[in-house]
Formats: C-alpha cells, sequence, structure tokens
C-alpha cells in the first residue's frame, strides 16, 4: 500500500490513510471480487496538492481539471464533506482499480472536533490503516473525533451492553441518514465491518474500554464479564454526555430520538451534496458506472 501512496505528490500532506473493504474485510464478502482500494490524502495546500498531482496522474483528473488547481479547491473546501474524490483510477504496479480523496488539514480538523460535517469524521469512527503518519495537529482531532464517537454511543447505548453493541452503534453514527445507504450501500454493511474486525475496533477504542476491575471513559463504564460492559446511567451523568456531544445550537432537547434526528439531518445533507459533487468530481461516465457497481453488489448478495 505505501508504493500507491508514494505515487502521488507527498507535498504538504499532513497525513494518509487507507480504508474500507480492500483495506478490512467484511463479513460475507465474495471472496473472488477484487474489491477497490480507498485513499484519503489530508494536505495543507490542496491548490498546490492538485497542481502537482495534475501533472503525474491528468488521466485522473474529469472535466474538472480545466478549471485548474485553483478551481479543483474550490470544489473541494465548498459542499458536502469538503472532500474531492478521484475514482476507478488506477496506477503503476496495482491491479486494483483506486478511488482517493483529498481535504485540507484546516477541514478536518474541524470536522473532526466539531463534528460540522460529519463525513470523512465518521470514516474515522472505524479502522482505517495510516500509511503517512498524521501530524500532531490532526492527531489530537483524532482523539478528539473517537471521544465524541463513543460518548455518542453511550447516550444511545442502555445501562448493559456488549463490545458488538458498542462498535456497532459507533459505526452506525455516520450512516445515519446518509442517502446512500437506501439506494447503492448494502444494508448489512454496518454489522458485516463490525463482525469481521472486532480486533482492530478493540484497538481503536482501548483507551475508552475499561479492563477487568478497571473503569474507563472518566469512570461511567465497567467492565462486567468477557466483551460485556455496564454504564452509570443516572440523569446526572447523561447530561454530562449530553452537552459533550458537538451538536452546536442544534443541541435542543436531550433525548435519544433528538439526537438520531440531529444526525440524521447534518448526514443527509452532506452525504447528498457530496454525491451531487462526485458526479462532477469522477466525470459522468465514471459517476454511473461506480454507482451501478454499488447497486449490483448490493442485489447480488440478496
Amino acid at each position: 500500500l505505501e508504493h500507491i501512496v508514494d505515487a502521488f505528490p507527498h507535498t504538504s500532506v499532513t497525513g494518509a490513510f487507507a480504508y474500507g473493504s480492500g483495506i478490512f474485510s467484511q463479513a460475507n464478502a465474495d471472496k473472488n471480487d477484487l474489491p477497490q482500494l480507498d485513499f484519503m490524502f489530508i494536505v495543507d495546500d490542496a491548490k498546490e496538492w492538485h497542481a502537482r498531482n495534475m501533472e503525474l496522474h491528468p488521466q485522473h483528473y474529469s472535466m474538472l481539471k480545466l478549471l485548474g488547481p485553483a478551481g479543483v479547491e474550490w470544489v473541494q473546501r465548498n459542499g458536502g464533506g469538503k472532500a474531492y474524490f478521484n475514482t476507478s483510477t488506477k496506477v503503476l504496479g496495482c491491479e486494483s482499480m483506486i478511488k482517493y480523496g483529498v481535504i485540507s488539514t484546516q477541514d478536518l480538523v474541524e470536522d473532526l472536533d466539531h463534528w460540522s460535517m460529519l463525513y470523512i469524521s465518521g470514516r474515522l469512527h472505524k479502522p482505517v490503516k495510516f500509511l503517512k503518519n498524521p501530524t500532531p495537529e490532526v492527531s489530537l482531532a483524532l482523539d478528539q473525533n473517537l471521544r465524541h464517537a463513543m460518548n455518542t454511543a453511550l447516550f444511545i447505548l442502555p445501562e448493559k451492553f456488549s463490545a458488538v453493541d458498542l462498535f456497532t452503534t459507533i459505526s452506525a453514527i455516520s450512516y445515519t441518514g446518509d442517502v446512500r445507504m437506501g439506494i447503492a450501500e448494502n444494508p448489512d454493511k454496518v454489522s458485516n465491518i463490525v463482525v469481521a474486525n472486532m480486533e482492530h475496533f478493540h484497538r481503536l477504542y482501548e483507551q475508552f474500554i475499561p479492563l477487568d476491575g478497571s473503569k474507563a471513559n472518566q469512570g461511567e463504564v465497567v467492565k462486567i464479564g468477557y466483551n460485556m460492559y455496564e454504564q452509570d446511567t443516572n440523569p446526572e451523568v447523561k447530561e454530562k454526555l449530553w452537552q459533550s456531544l458537538p451538536l452546536g445550537d442544534s443541541r435542543g432537547q436531550m433525548s435519544v430520538n433528538g439526537l438520531n434526528q440531529i444526525l440524521r439531518a447534518k448526514i443527509a445533507l452532506t452525504s447528498r451534496e457530496q454525491t451531487i459533487k462526485g458526479f462532477f468530481t469522477a466525470g459522468p461516465k465514471k459517476a454511473i458506472l461506480y454507482g451501478l457497481r454499488k447497486v449490483s453488489k448490493r442485489f447480488l448478495r440478496r
């Protein structure tokens, strides 16, 4: 995977990671299917990065490349998840198709800290493989994002819950209201991700999960058995969790239903805008073929 990342510009990159089913297996996946490989580049200067990438890989861009690096940067940083994706691309030495995205460091940190878009931050609730270690600024924001996800799951979950319950609830956050889930994505995607990657989830959230006989997450969670946990659900603790969530001015009345409505509205808007943006960044032909592959994979699994 490192050699694939090396095929792209290194300029101003503050982190790069691989993610998705091509990196982390999913339960019930077709073993004969050669999955697409997904990458994300975090960059300080998107204009400079795209300028260099257009020199290296002009064929990866749609007609939007005619806007030049400044125009592509504008498209990236406006609307949706403030990310720019090139899909169904190839690089030398890799048989798989590659989809890669670019996001500005400033925009990612804002999303990780405040869930302003809950797009790439939602992807980072789940295991990813960093191929270029993030800078300290990004690392701090990544930890904050995981804490937000953990606290959101605890607010939703009952007093007693299993590790599977916890990681399924966390993984489902970013799919709440996602327009793609009703059309192109496998409806069992969340459970398939969790079941096949329990070890990776444990490693990702180990700072918040108690060991035997200990407490974690500010003393609110205690382990009561093998992969079983108990949390303090008294109103004061629930209120503390509620106030810790990055909901901004939309916080409203404290309730699980209210939380789900807030998440659904935010993610529906972001995913809809990013899907529309993807039609232009990929180009009509690639976008349609990519969508058809997603839809066909969903219905072939039935």
